[in-house]
């Protein structure tokens, strides 16, 4: 099957791109709320008050619309950091457990890795550092076997 070259590769970015399209969602929601609902309700309250429609059209473009814009581009921002910081929090206790299984797989049965990060990533880490702990006893012991049966090999039979 080919890999879609679209696709986000590592899931610190999928999180992170999860989080800015919940926060582009709800920024869209509150835009229409803003924009929509309350200019026109700006505008009725001005018409009531003796307002001319395009004064009150001006008066609220130039004093919510700014503000707004402003407003979502800091939370825009702020969904950025978090989204990164939450992200890397994620990704990271599962980078060092992949970098531990290499080293494992590649004879260091001795590595561990510590629990940090959310309760399923706590739990994979216990459950690697058991494999490990497994994985370094069964080689302890195959060594002992050899060493063992080398001796016997080599001590002739009386």
């Amino acid at each position: 099957m080919r890999e879609n070259p679209w696709r986000p590769r590592g899931i610190a970015v999928r999180i992170a791109l999860l989080s800015l399209l919940v926060t582009a969602v709800a920024l869209a929601v509150i835009a229409i709320g803003v924009l929509g609902v309350a200019q026109s309700t700006f505008n009725r309250l001005m018409l009531e008050a003796g307002q001319p429609a395009a004064t009150a059209h001006a008066m609220f473009d130039h004093s919510v619309v700014p503000v707004f814009i402003v407003a979502a581009a800091i939370a825009a921002a702020v969904s950025l950091m978090l989204a990164s910081l939450l992200a890397l929090r994620l990704a990271r206790p599962l980078d060092d457990i992949a970098r531990a299984a290499r080293r494992v797989a590649g004879g260091e049965y001795q590595a561990r890795v510590q629990r940090t990060g959310p309760d399923e990533v706590t739990s994979l880490a216990d459950s690697f550092n058991q494999m490990a702990e497994s994985l370094q006893h069964q080689e302890r012991m195959r060594r002992e076997f050899i060493v063992n049966a080398a001796h016997e090999l080599s001590t002739p039979l009386t």
